[in-house]
């Protein structure tokens, strides 16, 4: 065995000698320079010293025969501990076939610890191992990658030494260095000689942008002064935060995120959130109304408003008000989410006003999706009536609709599309065809009554899919058409 003299810079080599066969007695020799052991008997003979690296062979010269003798070659002592509290960080893009080995042990009373602050590694073949002690016969406390990521593994010692044996390999191939597509090692060793800091977090969604923020409450520093606070999902750090609240994001919807509560002075000690993450399920307003709403709109907005009827009816949605320029608009969605049918796409000139959507699926759902551009908006005024409206259960102040109450055949057309309105109506509808974009590409006037059949001319319309719009002062019907020749 080797008994390391690190405070020396050298390494003794203890030989125990269990048997001498036929040999009255054995000589010890070395190739490191120290003097040979001669006529050892049976027992433990320290052979050095060495210094710290060297490579020593061995012989265990038998005294009557050479042929007998036993040989011990590239001995040579295990790393020397590196005693301090840190914290100590370490950044490695590792190569193909290293084996590293450290040893880290506190510098006081308080037990030492390695995080590891990130780093992807290949899953097969590229491993760590960290022991509970000053040397590979330790207890094994952490063995393996992580899944490829270690990013976030903390490893304590608990041996009196306060010590970690620390060791990481990786085989001939694929590595941070020679791929390119790893992120490099990095971790920190520090003694755990501080106070986690206390926290709690909360959850702010904003239904709207379909994001949420984490607030979170520092009602403790530990022993520092302040603390650091990270997360999971990206590189933004809040430094140098104090007693109090914070906020931290915004992370999109369905995304779960850790927050970590990092110890000012010592990383190693910190608050670690649950797993945190908001459901776009919990963003879907359940009512039968009548509930208002109000909504000023702002430059480039691609946001959500969604209600689902809260019994087995369907839910209307009426505009009271509202006014839209020219690139913004809102679209309807017969569903919870804009993966449900296309009801509406456009903003009716400009002015919402009267207009009415019914839902007419299983979930009693519309998705109302408000789309703006940079050039002018209801929150700097440019717009001066806000979008207004009411929702609520059954499809208020119409009849009752079906899912054929509009028929547009064939479909696709070639040019000439057949109009039958299945609910009762005689008079005037204004028609509007708009494009994928939501622009209008034909708005005209059609006489339109139940029973009857109208005729619309699409054959100056470019191959492609539309939506027709029937559009009254009582209600809005569409269908998606599709013009192929």
């Amino acid at each position: 065995s080797v008994v390391n003299d690190c405070a020396n810079n050298q390494f003794f080599i203890e030989v125990d000698i269990t048997d001498l066969g036929n040999a009255n007695t054995v000589d010890i020799t070395n190739t490191g320079g120290a003097p040979d052991v001669l006529g050892a008997g049976l027992g433990i003979s320290q052979v050095g010293p060495f210094p710290l690296g060297a490579l020593v062979n061995l012989t265990v010269v038998h005294d009557q025969n050479n042929y007998c003798d036993l040989q011990f070659t590239n001995v040579t002592n295990p790393p020397c501990p590196t005693v301090s509290c840190g914290p100590d960080n370490t950044t490695l893009c590792y190569d193909n076939n290293e084996n590293i080995t450290n040893v880290y042990q506190s510098a006081n009373t308080f037990p030492v610890a390695v995080v590891f602050n990130a780093g992807t590694v290949e899953v097969c073949c590229d491993d760590f191992e960290i022991r509970d002690g000053l040397d590979q016969f330790a207890p094994i406390l952490f063995q393996g990658n992580n899944g490829g990521d270690m990013t976030g593994v903390i490893v304590v010692s608990t041996n009196p030494d306060n010590a970690l044996w620390f060791n990481f390999t990786s085989d001939f191939s694929v590595s941070c260095t020679s791929q390119g597509t790893y992120t490099p090692l990095d971790w920190t060793v520090s003694c755990l000689d501080c106070t986690n800091p206390g926290a709690t977090y909360e959850l702010i969604p904003d239904c709207f942008e379909r994001t949420y923020m984490v607030e979170v409450t520092v009602d403790s520093t530990g022993s520092a002064q302040s603390v650091d606070i990270v997360n999971s999902l990206n590189t933004d750090t809040l430094f140098n935060a104090g007693v109090g609240t914070h906020m931290v994001g915004p992370f999109g919807m369905d995304t779960a995120v850790t927050v970590t509560v990092l110890n000012g002075d010592n990383p190693l000690c910190r608050n670690l959130s649950p797993s945190l993450v908001w459901s776009t399920d919990s963003c879907v307003n359940v009512t039968c109304g009548f509930d208002n709403f109000e909504f000023c709109y702002d430059d480039d907005q691609d946001g959500y408003f969604v209600y689902q009827a809260a019994a087995a009816v369907p839910i209307t949605i009426n505009f009271i008000s509202g006014n839209m320029l020219v690139g913004d608009k809102i679209v309807l969605y017969n569903g919870l989410d804009d993966q449900s049918a296309l009801i509406f796409n456009g903003n009716n000139g400009g002015d919402l006003t009267g207009l009415t959507f019914n839902s007419n699926n299983p979930d009693n759902a519309l998705a109302l999706r408000v789309i703006t551009n940079g050039t002018g908006s209801c929150a700097d005024s440019t717009v001066t009536t806000p979008m207004r409206w009411w929702v609520a259960c059954g499809e208020v102040g119409i009849g009752e609709t079906t899912s054929d109450d509009l028929l547009v055949y064939p479909n696709p057309t070639t040019g000439q599309l057949f109009v039958d309105l299945q609910s009762d109506w005689f008079g005037n509808v204004q028609v509007q065809v708009l494009d994928v974009s939501g622009r209008v590409v034909m708005d005209r006037p059609l006489t339109v009554r139940t029973g009857t059949t109208s005729v619309m001319d699409l054959s100056s319309l470019q191959n492609g899919n539309y939506i027709v719009q029937l559009i009254t002062d009582r209600w809005v019907k569409a269908q998606q058409v599709v013009v192929a020749r």
